[in-house]
């Protein structure tokens, strides 16, 4: 394992955490945006053409807007589901290099505590006994 790799294995968490963030971020600015292109077409059903409005170049933009964030809020969504937790990567790992091995007790140090990891996630995955 690269000293790259084990950065990222270690920043795995954090860049989930990142990615729901934005995600929420960007479906509260998709309901902004939406209430405000609302609020805009029921001020111009009122006050204006209707049809001069949403031919206007300022409301397609803010259509657009639209769905540009929630194009990109589902593919937030989607890419921190892909990313594994670093329990979920230690198993990733791990598991292979268990299964293949001979001398599977025989491990390493480092490679002993994302043993360990690996171990209690597969343990967490277990269905309790009643």
């Amino acid at each position: 394992m690269t000293p790259f790799q084990v950065y990222w294995f270690t920043r795995l968490d954090g860049l989930i955490s990142l990615l729901d963030g934005l995600q929420m971020a960007l479906v509260l600015l998709t309901v902004v945006l939406g209430f405000t292109a609302a609020g805009m077409y029921c001020y111009a059903v009122d006050n204006c053409d209707t049809e001069e409005f949403v031919k206007s170049n300022f409301f397609k933009k803010l259509v657009f807007y639209i769905k540009l964030c929630v194009v990109l809020a589902f593919t937030t969504a989607v890419t921190s589901r892909l990313i594994p937790t670093k329990q979920e990567a230690a198993v990733i790992y791990l598991l292979p290099k268990i299964c293949n091995s001979e001398i599977a007790q025989e491990l390493p140090g480092d490679l002993k505590s994302l043993y360990d990891m690996a171990k209690e996630y597969l343990k967490s995955l277990a269905p309790e006994k009643k």
